[in-house]
């Protein structure tokens, strides 16, 4: 799905039991819950996207979900965080081989997140999951600004699948919703975190949980720990007082030689060097140039490590290729950290170019609301005119009367607008097809 403009009035971009989805240069906002929800979604990305203005999440995958990257975004203006890998999950709804974590092989990278009250970024329930090089702006203000924390798994009403799934060595019960799912392989590097004057998180830097014992009858090996293999490095924070509390009591305790307080503190900036940002308040989140000369050089990223899960998943990526910052320009090692080291990141919304539906899933339903003609179709989802002027939040829709689309569900293989509607075609478009509805063809 490229470049479409979707306010979504009362639900979500949600994604189910889908793989190879891409969803590239749109602007996604006013969802009552999350903005972008995927649940056993594998293979994709999410790129180059404003996502911003929804009550929940701004964007999460969860469920199972896995070999996913989500780089270039800028995502703002939401209430409980901004993106997080892993979260809470129905365990009927997931789709096996991966029945143990929440998410897997996940890389969120080179984002903009800010205005958020909640974490700015997360994991919970993460099998290699990499959030490195973001810049993190006024976030986190009800709490923390990160969190490490436990998935959630629960069965909500099939359990008959959810025993099928344990039965399979998948993690979960027929039992009700709880903390179970620890993670695992989570490197949080070379981000920049900066909460100006008058802003901070309310009680500390991190949320890093501690271990928990499960009951023997989720499948969930005890302790079931949210820090095993964590690393939290090469990170410049800057909010609150000096003395602010980092939150790793619980997580991140001194046996834990990948993670704890003197770790911490002696492999990342913390409270001792104040980014400045260009024009933040306009759209510009690059560093002066003053700050260039005084912040420390990234560190590299370690690769992921695809030991055994009970339930064996394909390994994904083993590097953390992260080649490229948000303007284009080729990253080295020792560059600076936050998504962009040169020219500065510039918020905007997508331009009118055409629209390219590429999602491609093994389930659908849900259609784009408006006209009913193929070519007023793709009117409305790309007549959305010049892209916007650089500036922290969109102009009102309000008295804007040009046609949109609006997305009320989204999951398929190959889809088509077919009657007005978005259609699953279980083989592939023809050229003539893929040509006139803008399909980009996938191998």
């Amino acid at each position: 799905m490229r470049r479409i403009a979707a306010t979504l009035l009362a639900g979500t971009v949600k994604i189910n039991q889908s793989q190879f989805v891409y969803i590239e240069g749109s602007d996604i906002h006013g969802a009552d819950d999350n903005a972008i929800d995927f649940v056993a979604v594998q293979y994709g990305h999410v790129s180059g996207n404003r996502i911003h203005d929804a009550r929940d999440w701004c964007m999460y995958a969860k469920g199972g979900s896995a070999y996913l990257t989500f780089s270039g975004n800028e995502v703002f203006d939401c209430g409980t965080g901004g993106s997080t890998a892993g979260q809470g999950t129905g365990f009927e709804f997931m789709a096996a081989p991966w029945l143990n974590y929440e998410a897997y092989g996940i890389q969120i990278v080179n984002n903009i997140v800010h205005d958020t009250e909640g974490a700015e970024l997360g994991v919970a329930g993460g099998f290699n999951v990499v959030p490195a090089y973001n810049t993190l702006y006024k976030v986190g203000t009800r709490s923390h600004v990160v969190e490490f924390v436990h998935g959630r798994r629960g069965c909500d009403g099939t359990p008959d699948v959810c025993s099928a799934h344990h039965d399979a060595g998948g993690w979960g019960s027929t039992e009700g919703e709880e903390a179970l799912i620890p993670n695992r392989h989570v490197y949080f590097y070379d981000n920049l975190i900066l909460n100006p004057s008058g802003v901070q998180s309310k009680w500390q830097q991190f949320q890093i949980d501690g271990p928990i014992d499960p009951a023997p009858s989720s499948g969930v090996p005890s302790p079931s720990l949210a820090d095993d293999d964590l690393r939290i490095a090469g990170n410049v924070i800057w909010n609150g007082p000096t003395d602010h509390k980092l939150g790793a009591g619980d997580g991140c305790a001194e046996p834990n030689t990948s993670c704890n307080e003197t770790q911490l503190r002696a492999t990342n900036t913390i409270n001792a060097v104040e980014p400045r940002l260009r024009d933040p308040e306009h759209g510009d989140y690059s560093l002066t140039d003053a700050s260039w000369a005084v912040l420390p050089p990234t560190v590299t990223v370690p690769g992921f490590i695809w030991d055994a899960t009970p339930v064996p998943v394909p390994a994904g990526a083993d590097a953390v290729n992260v080649t490229r910052d948000l303007a284009g320009d080729t990253r080295v090692t020792g560059d600076l950290p936050a998504p962009d080291d040169s020219a500065g990141f510039r918020s905007s919304s997508p331009d009118a170019g055409h629209t390219t539906l590429m999602m491609r899933g093994r389930r659908c339903g849900g259609r784009l609301a408006g006209p009913s003609s193929v070519e007023e179709q793709r009117k409305a989802v790309t007549g959305v005119g010049p892209g916007y002027p650089a500036k922290r939040r969109l102009p009102s829709l309000a008295g804007d009367r040009r046609p949109r689309a609006r997305i009320h569900s989204v999951c398929a293989h190959h889809r088509r607008v077919v009657g007005g509607r978005l259609e699953c075609d279980h083989g592939h478009p023809s050229p003539a097809e893929a040509e006139h509805l803008g399909v980009q063809q996938g191998a």
